[in-house]
């Protein structure tokens, strides 16, 4: 059986493949296919495509959520709208919006 890696990924939001990238790079560095002084450059390049030369993204398998954490202060209603329409399918005229089920 081979090594177990096990990384802990946390973050405010993630791109489409981000998490699959980052390791793949890491992998990469770790096994010496890609020089670490590299990492600098493809984060300032912000683009894919420089990444692509030196890791591809990795399969998802063995990826796994864990939790997601929200700020409370995020789920309230906002400010002005009555407490009691939060999370109904109408508008409520003091609020002005439309909140969906």
């Amino acid at each position: 059986m081979g090594a177990l890696l096990q990384l802990e990924v946390e973050g405010s939001g993630f791109l489409y493949r981000q998490v699959r990238n980052m390791v793949a790079l890491l992998l990469q560095v770790g096994k010496e296919a890609t020089p670490p002084d590299i990492v600098p450059h493809i984060l300032a390049s912000r683009d894919r495509r420089e990444l692509a030369k030196y890791a591809f993204y990795l399969p998802p398998h063995g990826l796994c959520l864990v939790s997601i954490n929200y700020n409370e202060s995020h789920l309230l209603p906002p400010p002005g709208c009555p407490a009691k329409s939060f999370g109904m399918h109408r508008s409520i005229r003091k609020c002005k919006a439309v909140f969906l089920d």
